[in-house]
Formats: structure tokens, C-alpha cells, sequence
């Protein structure tokens, strides 16, 4: 097509029917109608765009076709075309309000707190962006699991760069689930205040936490300690891989002597995982009492000026001032970020943030799902049972170790490592019988039927080996209390059954939450529907008028959806040369 404008303002197009300029080559040919629709076909049955291509590969009856050279362009094309990805406007901004109002529909407040780009909000510029979700299983999960905050930010989950901020807790099996998330493209003290008041207005009360752990900057806990008025204020813990990863760096620049830089992990270790109190100060004076001597006073200088300078900071990371607060690092959300931005995101960085949104609902459902699916159906394959396996196999292989009776429900075990240490384990209030947090197989006992002073059971909640040793020692010996239950259902039974019931509850709800074509297609059948009452107060021209029009969208219509794939005629023209 030539189209030409002249000064008179009369325009001149030329139209050419077929193909010129080049001969019938698949560079210049499209997909078939049919082509597209078997590779739509398999993107929305959630197969890969790289086993699309190498389907399209086999080549049939010794002949290219236009399938056989497909690119990830011809299906991101297609994904375009027919909306594969589900968006629901191609601008990001309204597709993220559409999924807002899709979250607050029916009462509901999911998103509990939403600002616009260009909106006023007090606090905020009107450049800022903030969006804070919560759904009712995160809710619950939050009410009932409260002991424990895990808040932690990253960067890198949308096109945007905008920060994600989560919260998240230790449910029954002391296994990381999230309860709230802060989009929001700046991260800083103000934002965490405005976040956690709506928090804390989404829940209707005050959320008393006794513990929070983050990382070294103070801005969430500070923001958390003033919106939450509680009668006491959490206590804030570093994770400990973090603290050691720190130390190592440190150590590294600091520490001029090869042999002290190398000891350096051991000692300091040692004196991080100290459960004793008088202990840890003797180990932390004799080892800096070294470094003294040996003038490693870069090193000493930047441990009392960023972890020694005062009992307060002593508290967040030493672990004989964490005992039973069952948590030990921040690997939980470490872990779920990895989780969505490999598994859910496949390492891109570049998405949409109505995708993102999506792929957060998603990350829930599944952590709920894996909740469901390891009490319905539990197995081996997880750390915990791992950590609780290997513990009973040494206390099986060390039987010959020391254990006495000192009280009633209360043994000293001997340490499994040094001969002239005990450590000690008592005995609790029986679980009921359907408990299996941290559940031993062998013993047929769960984290709860005993509690041990040593690292491993009041730092990092396992199921250390000396409690595995005190319960094959009663089994021996025929002193383990009645476990007997009544038929009845027991309490853990009752509650997984009713968490079970609130989660479908919640995945009909959204699962059944219309989409935005399907919402302006009942608004449209509606508006049809109320017009047609209409028909009846039209004269005979006007009727017929209508229906002249009506009949040619309903011919338009059928044609083409029963329209089949034309090929569009190719001629070689000699006038024109060939691209090659």
C-alpha cells in the first residue's frame, strides 16, 4: 500500500492485493489459524514456552514448515494476542487496581492498605506507592501464631524495583508461613509505621509478639514497637548466620595474623552458642584478652564498638539470652524468597506488578497446601524429620551413656561429646494423642513431651539426642506415664480441622471471584436484558430498523467464529527484486 498526500490535500493510495518483493518463503508466511490454536492450546494447559519450541521441531513428511522455525517471540506474540497471562489491562497500574477491587470484593479487606500513584495520603508524597495484603488464612495464621516475627524486605520481584516487605511467623510446626506483605517503592522507618498501624487496624487489636528478628537495621522493629502498645515489648534477635557470616567478613579484613583469623570462626562461635551466662563472659574476655596480646586491635576494636557495646545489643544475638524462644535464624523467609523468585519467578526480574500480586495469593495457597499435604500424607522428605531421624540414631548407637532419675520427671543426660558435662531434661504435660510437631516415629513422642537445656532444643527447637536418650531410657525401664486418650477427638485434631475448613472456605471464595472480562460481560448481558423491555414501546420502522441492525452483528458475529485460516495469494513480481 502507497498512500500519497498532496499539497491540495487530496490523497492518492495505491493497493496492492497480493504479496510483492519477495518469493514464498516461511520468513514472510504467519502461523495457520490452526497452528495458533493448538499452541494456545498447550499455553494455557501451563506448558513451557521451551518445550513448545521443541515440539515444534520435528519436522514432518521431509518438509520446513512455518511451526518448525517458531521463536519465543512468535509465543510471546501469541500469549499477547489471546491474554494467556491473564492480564487485566494492558496498563500495569489499573490492571493492579482491578486486582485490588477483585481482593476487597464482598466486604472484604485483603488489600488493607492501597495508595496510588498521584493519590494523597498523610505522610506520603503523592509519587509514592503502597500496597499491604493480607487474606483471611494469613489473618488466622497471624492471631493464632503471634509469638514470633520474622520481618525481613527484598528487592528485585518486579519491574518496578519497588521493595517487598514480609512478615512472617512459625505456625504449629514451627515451619515459616507468611501473614502480610508491604509492596512499596521506598523502605524506610515512615512507610513500616503507616503499614503496621493498618496492620494493626486489620486485625482490631494489638498483635503481642515476644520476639521479632530481622536484620541489623532498627527501622521494623522500631516502627513495630510503637503502633503495637503492648504491656511488654518484644524482645529483637539477629539471626545467628547472619552475625557469624558478619564476623568472618570482618575477620577477614581485619585480623592481619593467618592462624588467629582462622581460629577466629571457632572461638567466636563458641562464644555466640554458649547457652550459660557466666560462661559466655569468660569465654568472651579470655579470647579478647588474646587478641589484645597478640594486637589484633582492628578486629577487637570493631567487636565492642558493633556487638559488645552494651547488654542490650549482647541480648539480640547471644544465644544464652534466646533460650526457648524458638527461633534461631531467619532462614524462614530467606528461604520463601527463594521460593518465589526462582520457583514462582523463574529468575525474572522484569514483571508485572498485577503479576507479582499473583504470584504472592499463589505463594499462600501453597504454603497452606504443603501444610494440608504434610498432615494428611506426611513423609520423611523435609529437615525437621531429617534432624529428628539422625538425633535418634545416635542416641541408639550411645547407649551406654549416663542417664539418672533425679526428680520425678526430671533426668541428667550425659553430653554425647565430653564426659563431664550433664545436661537436663523434663519431662512435660502429655501432648494429645494426634500431635505430630516434630514427631519421633521410634519413640513415639512429639517436641513438646520433653524440653533438654541443651543448644540444640532451647536455641534451634530440635529434637536433640539427649531427649531421644531419656525416652528410649523410659521405655526400658516401663516408666512412661499412660498415653492413653479417649476416643474423642483431640484438641490438635479439632484445630487442624478447623483450619482445614477456613482454607476452603477462603479457596471457593476466590476461586469463584469473577474476572474483570467476566465482570463487564454481566454488566453488559444485564444492560441487554433491561433494553429488551424496551422492544415493546418501538413503532414498526423503528423494530424493523433495529432489526436489520441486530441481524447484521449476529451474522458478523458467526462468521467469525466459524471462520477458517485463508491463505493469502503470493505471486512473484518481476518488477521488483527479490530480497535476499
Amino acid at each position: 500500500m502507497i498512500v500519497k498526500i498532496q499539497e491540495n490535500g487530496l490523497v492518492n493510495l495505491r493497493y496492492f492485493e497480493t504479496h510483492v518483493g519477495h518469493d514464498n518463503k516461511l520468513r514472510s508466511k504467519e502461523l495457520s489459524k490452526i497452528e495458533q490454536v493448538i499452541i494456545v492450546g498447550k499455553l494455557d494447559a501451563g506448558v513451557s514456552n521451551a518445550r513448545i519450541i521443541q515440539d515444534a521441531r520435528n519436522i514432518k513428511n521431509d518438509k520446513l514448515e512455518r511451526i518448525n522455525v517458531i521463536t519465543r517471540g512468535d509465543l510471546a506474540y501469541l500469549i499477547r494476542k489471546f491474554n494467556i497471562d491473564k492480564k487485566r489491562d494492558a496498563d500495569d497500574m489499573i490492571a493492579t487496581v482491578l486486582k485490588v477491587d477483585e481482593w476487597n470484593q464482598q466486604g472484604k479487606n485483603h488489600a488493607f492498605l492501597f495508595k496510588k500513584v498521584g493519590e494523597s495520603y498523610p505522610g506520603l508524597n503523592n509519587e509514592d506507592f503502597v500496597l499491604g495484603i493480607m487474606n483471611d488464612v494469613m489473618e488466622k495464621k497471624l492471631m493464632e501464631y503471634k509469638k514470633i516475627m520474622c520481618i525481613d524486605g527484598t528487592h528485585g520481584t518486579n519491574r518496578k524495583n519497588w521493595e517487598l516487605t514480609i512478615v512472617l511467623i512459625k505456625d504449629q510446626n514451627n515451619m515459616g508461613f507468611p501473614v502480610a506483605f508491604l509492596l512499596t517503592n521506598r523502605l524506610d522507618q515512615i512507610i513500616q509505621l503507616i503499614f503496621f498501624r493498618a496492620l494493626k487496624q486489620r486485625m482490631g487489636k494489638d498483635v503481642q509478639a515476644e520476639y521479632i528478628m530481622s536484620d541489623d537495621d532498627r527501622k521494623y522493629y522500631n516502627a513495630w514497637t510503637q503502633v503495637m502498645e503492648t504491656e511488654e515489648k518484644p524482645k529483637r534477635l539477629l539471626c545467628t548466620w547472619h552475625v557469624i557470616k558478619n564476623w568472618n567478613i570482618q575477620g577477614r579484613a581485619k585480623i592481619k595474623n593467618p592462624e588467629i583469623r582462622y581460629g577466629m570462626k571457632k572461638k567466636m562461635r563458641e562464644i555466640l552458642t554458649e547457652t550459660n551466662i557466666e560462661q559466655f563472659n569468660e569465654l568472651k574476655d579470655k579470647y579478647f584478652t588474646y587478641l589484645a596480646q597478640e594486637s589484633e586491635v582492628d578486629f577487637l576494636n570493631y567487636m565492642e564498638k558493633y556487638y559488645f557495646q552494651s547488654e542490650e545489643r549482647i541480648k539480640m544475638w547471644a544465644h544464652c539470652h534466646r533460650l526457648n524462644a524458638g527461633i534461631n535464624t531467619n532462614m524462614a523467609i530467606e528461604n520463601l524468597n527463594k521460593v518465589l523468585k526462582y520457583n514462582k519467578m523463574n529468575g525474572q526480574r522484569n514483571i508485572r506488578i498485577e503479576k507479582l500480586l499473583d504470584l504472592l495469593e499463589e505463594l499462600v495457597k501453597e504454603k497452606m497446601w504443603k501444610t494440608i499435604i504434610n498432615s494428611e500424607r506426611p513423609n520423611a522428605n523435609n529437615y525437621q524429620h531429617k534432624v529428628t531421624v539422625a538425633a535418634h540414631k545416635k542416641a541408639e548407637l550411645q547407649f551406654q551413656i549416663e542417664i539418672e532419675l533425679i526428680d520425678c520427671g526430671k533426668f541428667q543426660v550425659q553430653s554425647f561429646s565430653v564426659s563431664n558435662k550433664f545436661y537436663t531434661v523434663n519431662s512435660n504435660a502429655l501432648c494429645d494423642k494426634d500431635c505430630r510437631t516434630v514427631y519421633c516415629h521410634q519413640c513415639k513422642i512429639c517436641i513438646h513431651r520433653y524440653k533438654c537445656n541443651c543448644p540444640d532444643n532451647s536455641v534451634k527447637t530440635a529434637m536433640c539426642k539427649h531427649i531421644h536418650a531419656v525416652a528410649l531410657f523410659e521405655k526400658r525401664s516401663e516408666s512412661v506415664l499412660d498415653t492413653s486418650q479417649s476416643s474423642s477427638q483431640s484438641k490438635s485434631q479439632i484445630d487442624y480441622q478447623n483450619e482445614l475448613n477456613h482454607f476452603i472456605e477462603e479457596h471457593h471464595r476466590t476461586e469463584n471471584v469473577p474476572t474483570h472480562f467476566e465482570k463487564r460481560r454481566e454488566i453488559a448481558i444485564e444492560e441487554v436484558r433491561h433494553f429488551s423491555k424496551t422492544l415493546e414501546t418501538l413503532d414498526e420502522k423503528c423494530f424493523e430498523e433495529f432489526m436489520d441492525g441486530f441481524r447484521k452483528l449476529k451474522n458478523n458475529v458467526e462468521r467469525k467464529n466459524n471462520e477458517l485460516c485463508r491463505k493469502r495469494k503470493i505471486e512473484n513480481q518481476s518488477y521488483y527484486q527479490n530480497k535476499e
